[in-house]
């Protein structure tokens, strides 16, 4: 019982020192729990089990404005890893926080040909989550970047496909028989 009551003390104490902190200190507190994760990641398996712990500690680093610039694309990568995950548990609220902030992570011209992968990937995964959480604002702005920068017509099926449901759902059959 008395191991509960320090316990409780000790939270407190951690909680008003975090809370004195600037917000450069706890971007910076962040990060740095993020990128000690990151590195004591030994085997995939453990990388698996750590993502969510590993990712929302370099967000929350990004929400105060502490990146790495060299690590970027990286983060951008373990968001749509985190996002894809989220999605496969059927926590699409999640999955499309994760997406937000891989497409934070990109560089101004994220449709250039080294991102455009990456860029293709997070956005499809956007509007999939979007269609799941009936978030139709944020559909049409994922679908709108990918019809908008997709090069090939391949690129865009995922899109297509997303958006024909999308139409079915709201019974505009007509218009989802017509989407391509």
């Amino acid at each position: 019982h008395n191991d509960q009551v320090y316990k409780f003390a000790h939270d407190m104490l951690q909680q008003s020192a975090y809370d004195l902190m600037s917000p450069e200190e706890k971007g910076a507190y962040h990060f740095n729990i993020g990128l000690r994760l990151m590195s004591s990641v030994s085997t995939e398996a453990s990388y698996d089990a750590l993502i969510f712990t590993v990712i929302d500690q370099i967000n929350n680093a990004k929400r105060y404005g502490v990146t790495e610039a060299s690590m970027n694309i990286s983060c951008a990568k373990m968001n749509l890893q985190a996002g894809k995950r989220s999605m496969e548990v059927s926590d699409f609220v999640s999955a499309w926080q994760y997406v937000v902030y891989g497409i934070s992570f990109l560089p101004e011209a994220k449709w250039e040909s080294s991102t455009y992968e990456l860029t293709l990937s997070l956005h499809e995964a956007g509007a999939l989550a979007c269609f799941v959480n009936v978030d139709s604002t944020n559909l049409q702005i994922h679908l709108g970047e990918i019809f908008e920068n997709a090069v090939r017509f391949e690129d865009k099926i995922k899109a297509y496909y997303i958006l024909a449901q999308n139409l079915a759902s709201l019974n505009r059959l007509k218009e989802a028989m017509t989407t391509v």
